[in-house]
């Protein structure tokens, strides 16, 4: 056994004792609607470790306070610090992995959406031409359907080994968060249960399934222009007023203390009354609030754009860097632009 070996069984072992036993079968099948189907437990090891040496950082870092300490002060505050600088990390990184697995699963679910129409087509046509409803499942697996292939695949393997199609089919359903998937299968369901002719029933689910998507492009395509007004106001508008104010501020500090010095020299009672050369807000502070509203305001306009246009927020977060970035260079620049403009007037 190798080096890399010894350090991975050290890592499993971490991320098993990590993870309580009763929250694994919860994990595990969140996994699996992700396509994983083995618990990481290295990962959850490996997160345990960097959180541990983000913790020895911080603590390293504030060592200066906490030697000045007692001895039992010493102790009760190197405990609650570890145990409350070690949680909030811990639990931020496994937030960050919950939110990745999350956006993959909703991913793998819109796959699936966009080749069921033409997944149930072919299973019309193995239903008519005289197949059993499992076999004509099984049929109409092929590599082009991706995601949704798989899983009929899976399914139609259960059905193999003796459970009943309703069953299975009901048990694809409530894996995945898909209305669409639900309501076609369930109709499916009943129509296997009722003993009606199933093939007509399929190609009417498969026409509702095409006008509920021409629908969503429409109203889509409808959504356009807010997108367009929300983007333009929150890389370009929001950028610009920051950067506005920024120099309208410098501009205040400048002739503020111009006035005050020109008070100074005039006497007692002119000095008290042009004293505006003391402004409380630093320019240094500003710039960094200016970036943080920035970054705040691009993630939640990337969230607003992606329930406008895709009709669900998980969509949107690929948009976020897209809009932040945008964002922070556009303000930059603009800050630059006009730091230019009015360092003459200055």
């Amino acid at each position: 056994m190798t080096l890399l070996d010894d350090f991975g069984l050290v890592l499993e072992t971490f991320g098993k004792a990590f993870i309580p036993e009763q929250f694994r079968p919860t994990l595990r099948g969140h996994f699996q609607k992700a396509g994983i189907y083995i618990i990481p437990y290295k990962l959850f090891g490996l997160l345990f470790l960097a959180s541990i040496s983000i913790t020895s950082a911080l603590y390293t870092h504030f060592w200066s306070f906490f030697k000045k300490l007692l001895t039992l002060k010493l102790i009760t505050y190197t405990f609650t610090f570890w145990t409350i600088v070690g949680g909030i990390a811990a639990a931020t990184m496994i937030g960050a992995v919950y939110m990745w697995i999350d956006v993959h699963i909703f991913r793998r679910t819109r796959s699936m959406e966009s080749v069921l129409p033409d997944f149930l087509t072919v299973v019309s046509e193995n239903l008519r031409a005289g197949m059993t409803v499992d076999r004509a499942l099984w049929k109409a697996v092929k590599p082009e359907f991706g995601i949704l292939a798989t899983e009929i695949r899976i399914a139609s393997k259960k059905v193999m080994t003796g459970q009943d199609v309703d069953v299975v089919l009901r048990e694809l359903t409530e894996k995945y968060d898909s209305p669409t998937m639900k309501r076609a299968f369930g109709l499916i369901i009943e129509a296997i249960k009722s003993g009606g002719e199933l093939a007509d029933t399929v190609d009417r689910i498969v026409d509702n399934i095409r006008q509920n998507n021409i629908l969503k492009e429409k109203m889509m395509a409808n959504a356009v222009q807010f997108t367009i007004f929300i983007t333009f106001i929150v890389t370009v508008v929001a950028p610009g007023l920051f950067a506005l104010a920024y120099n309208l501020l410098v501009m205040m500090q400048a002739f503020g203390a111009k006035l005050t010095v020109s008070g100074a020299g005039g006497g007692g009672a002119a000095s008290s009354f042009l004293s505006f050369g003391g402004v409380a807000v630093k320019l240094e502070d500003f710039r960094f609030f200016s970036q943080m509203c920035i970054a705040i305001i691009g993630f939640f306009a990337a969230m607003i754009v992606s329930s406008i246009s895709k009709g669900d927020i998980k969509a949107g977060l690929k948009y976020v860097p897209i809009f932040i970035l945008v964002g922070l260079l556009l303000y930059t620049l603009m800050l630059n632009a006009l730091l230019a403009v009015f360092g003459g007037i200055i």
